[in-house]
């Protein structure tokens, strides 16, 4: 009788963007383009770690690439996010998650994405396409809105 191994792989991250404004927080969600994986879903920034690159720098790559955003400040939140990947690799799939504090609103598109939105949580929550980006949105706006739990947050220092 022969068993499978079944393969954990992290290759991938999540970026979490978000601003502070009079009202609370707005994050901004990014919507797939029609010429890539997932057409037309929301999501937050995301990408795939290159060989030999350190996680974290994935994160501040993809969200260059993705965005032309410049961090003011970036945590790394404390979650994962775990999918099984069985359309590519017949995998279980974690994802480390990363919060950004944007320095500013304005967002430049790569060709992955079509459109972007900042919106309130509640929106996000709607809009996020699945069920573990709604759980991390919901975990990001507990954090941002709790000081204790936002200054228990391991902070990576931009150089």
């Amino acid at each position: 009788m022969h068993i499978k191994m079944n393969k954990l792989n992290t290759k991938r991250v999540e970026v979490i963007v978000y601003r502070k404004v009079k009202a609370g927080y707005r994050y901004l969600l990014l919507k797939r383009s029609e010429s890539v994986k997932y057409p037309g879903i929301w999501q937050m920034v995301s990408g795939t770690i290159d060989e030999g690159e350190e996680i974290y720098k994935t994160a501040l790559r993809e969200l260059k690439e993705e965005t032309q955003i410049e961090p003011e400040e970036f945590y790394i939140l404390p979650k994962i996010t775990e999918f099984y990947n069985f359309l590519d690799d017949d995998e279980i799939s974690f994802a480390p998650i990363f919060l950004v504090k944007a320095k500013s609103a304005e967002v430049i598109l790569s060709e992955e994405h079509s459109e972007f939105k900042w919106v309130d949580f509640h929106k996000a929550y709607k809009m996020v396409h699945w069920v573990q980006w709604k759980e991390n949105i919901q975990l990001t706006e507990k954090i941002l809105r709790n000081k204790i739990l936002f200054r228990s947050l391991q902070k990576i220092e931009l150089k």
